[in-house]
């Protein structure tokens, strides 16, 4: 089940509607980001991406518009100057 619903998703994903989704996402501009930060040989980063969760929760609760940039393929650094 789960690599059938694995299999979907990556469909989905290089579809055109799902390729101009994730392009419209990517280039949406944001009040706050918040860069959960990862060391290498850790074994938290599900407890820090869990933490930067509740921290989006918190703020948006304010109504600020908030993201939280956990892709994998950046670095720390590279999404500070983007």
């Amino acid at each position: 089940k789960k690599a059938q619903k694995a299999k979907e998703w990556q469909e989905w994903a290089t579809s055109k509607e799902g390729q101009d989704e994730r392009k419209k996402k990517l280039d949406r501009k944001h009040e706050l980001v918040v860069i959960p930060v990862f060391w290498r040989g850790r074994h938290d980063k599900d407890d820090i991406v869990r933490a930067a969760e509740d921290i989006k929760a918190c703020i948006a609760q304010q109504g600020i518009d908030v993201w939280v940039d956990s892709r994998r393929q950046y670095s720390p650094g590279q999404k500070f100057a983007h």
